[in-house]
């Protein structure tokens, strides 16, 4: 597992499965300052795409859940 974001790459990504993605972005690039964590995602998302929903918007979540 990733414990550097540092050791990113494409290859790298490439290999990562959901799980690992969502670890990854848990533990360690949350915790990042603004600028870093946007450097880090711009390269994940070459990849992944990732969707957020709001808190005030239930239905799509339930949506999100189901599909």
């Amino acid at each position: 597992m990733i414990e550097n974001v540092t050791q990113l790459n494409n290859e790298l990504i490439a290999r990562l499965t959901e799980d690992e993605i969502y670890d990854l972005l848990d533990r360690v690039i949350r915790p990042l300052n603004a600028i870093e964590r946007t450097r880090y995602m711009d390269l994940l998302r070459t990849r992944f795409d990732f969707r957020s929903i709001q808190q005030t918007k239930n239905y799509l979540r339930k949506d999100m859940e189901a599909y």
